[in-house]
């Protein structure tokens, strides 16, 4: 799960478009399940300050390079918008 338009730990002064809400970027899953996504949030915003303006096409781009290197399969993914 990535997050959008904030500034991070440890210093807060650079903008990140898009940054992993688990802390590691290369590796953003989390356990499957609406309650897991929720608790990985509300962890997440404790540590960092939103702004914007927010620029979507950076999240959107990583989100098409995601999509594009996965095989179609039968598992279930949930599509959470948390504004």
């Amino acid at each position: 799960m990535y997050g959008f338009g904030a500034k991070l730990p440890p210093y807060k002064n650079i903008v990140s478009q898009n940054f992993s809400m688990n802390g590691n970027y290369f590796s953003p899953n989390i356990s499957r399940g609406a309650e897991a996504l929720a608790n990985v949030y509300k962890n997440c915003i404790k540590n960092l300050e939103l702004h914007g303006p927010t620029v979507y096409s950076e999240i959107v781009q990583l989100g098409r390079k995601w999509a594009d290197s996965r095989e179609i399969t039968n598992d279930k993914y949930i599509f959470i918008d948390m504004i």
